[in-house]
C-alpha cells in the first residue's frame, strides 16, 4: 500500500508539473526556439507567459527559412513587427483539433484578420500551412505546430488583392464590369485568376464581345471561382471541381505541374482574408 501511495503521489507531482507548462514553454520545448527568442521581452510574452486560456499556431524553428530575408532581418530587429506577425498565429480560447471544421475562422491577437483552419484528408492547415503537431496541452491553452510562419498576413480581400497587383488588373475589371464586387466581398472562395497575358492569349475582340454580354460575362466570372478554400495540397489528378455557377473544372497533375481545363497553375496559394488565389496562365471558357 505504501508503494501504491508513493506512485500516486509521484503522478500528481507531475502532472502538476507538467501543468505548470505555458505554452510557450511546450512550443519551445516542440521546436519552437526562434519564435519564443523573437518575442522575448514582449507585451505577448507576458501574455502568453501568463493566466488565460489562449491556442497558438507556433511555427518550427525550419518554418523560418521560407521567410525572404528582408522579413527575417526585420523579424530580428522590428519589435513592432515581431508583435504584428505572431499576434496573428494567436488566439482566445482552447481551440482543439477535434473542434476545427474545413473553413472556420478564428478571430486573432491581431485584430486586423483572422486565421483560417482547412482539412485536407488527414492534414489541417491554418492558412495553407500544414500543422504538424496538434493539441499539445499547456496551463494556459493548447499549441499547435505549424511547418512556417504564417506570412504575409492575409490582409487584403480577395478583389482588393487582384485590383492591387498589376499582372491581375484585366480580371479585377471584368468582376467589376460584371457587378460582382459585393459577391466576391463574401466567401470564402478559391479564386483561379487568369493573368494579363492569359487575356492577351485571346482572339482580337473576344473580350469586347464578353464584356457586351451581361449574362455571359457574369457566367466567364463564375467559372473561375469556387464556394471555398482549396489550396494547391488539396489539389490532384482527374480532380473535379464545382465552379460557382455549378459547373466542372478537371484537374490535371503532369511532372509536377498542375493544369485546371488546360490552364497552367503559375502562383499558388495566394492567402487573402476571404480565400486563396490560384493565378493561371489562360482564361477558363465555360461550356458554350
Amino acid at each position: 500500500m505504501k508503494t501504491l501511495s508513493f506512485v500516486l503521489l509521484f503522478m500528481t507531482h507531475v502532472t502538476a508539473t507538467c501543468d505548470e507548462n505555458t505554452i510557450l514553454d511546450v512550443a519551445s520545448k516542440n521546436g519552437a526556439t526562434i519564435l519564443r527568442r523573437l518575442i522575448h521581452g514582449t507585451d505577448l510574452e507576458a501574455l502568453l507567459q501568463g493566466e488565460g486560456n489562449y491556442t497558438i499556431f507556433a511555427p518550427l524553428d525550419d518554418g523560418f527559412n521560407w521567410l525572404p530575408p528582408s522579413v527575417m532581418d526585420k523579424l530580428n530587429k522590428n519589435m513592432t513587427f515581431v508583435d504584428y506577425v505572431f499576434t496573428f498565429h494567436v488566439v482566445r480560447g482552447r481551440r482543439k483539433s477535434d473542434t476545427f471544421t474545413n473553413d472556420v475562422t478564428y478571430p486573432t491577437l491581431n485584430g486586423a484578420t483572422k486565421v483560417r483552419i482547412n482539412i485536407i484528408g488527414s492534414t489541417f492547415t491554418a492558412d495553407g500551412v500544414d500543422i504538424t503537431v496538434t493539441d499539445l496541452s499547456a496551463s494556459n491553452g493548447v499549441v499547435h505546430m505549424l511547418q512556417r510562419v504564417m506570412y504575409p498576413l492575409p490582409i487584403q480581400s480577395l478583389l482588393g488583392y487582384l485590383t492591387a497587383t498589376p499582372s491581375l488588373s484585366l480580371f479585377a475589371d471584368v468582376i467589376k464590369h460584371a457587378n460582382l464586387t459585393d459577391f466576391f466581398g463574401g466567401g470564402p472562395f478559391t479564386l483561379f485568376a487568369p493573368n494579363n497575358e492569359a487575356f492577351n492569349k485571346l482572339p482580337v475582340g473576344f473580350l469586347q464581345k464578353l464584356m457586351l454580354n451581361k449574362t455571359g460575362v457574369i457566367d466567364f466570372v463564375e467559372y473561375h471561382a469556387l464556394r471555398e478554400t482549396l489550396y494547391s495540397e488539396g489539389l490532384h489528378d482527374n480532380q473535379r471541381l464545382t465552379t460557382a455557377n455549378d459547373k466542372q473544372l478537371i484537374v490535371t497533375v503532369m511532372e509536377g505541374n498542375v493544369v485546371i481545363n488546360g490552364a497552367l497553375l503559375k502562383i499558388f496559394d495566394v492567402i487573402v482574408n476571404n480565400g486563396v488565389i490560384q493565378v493561371i496562365d489562360r482564361v477558363l471558357l465555360p461550356p458554350n
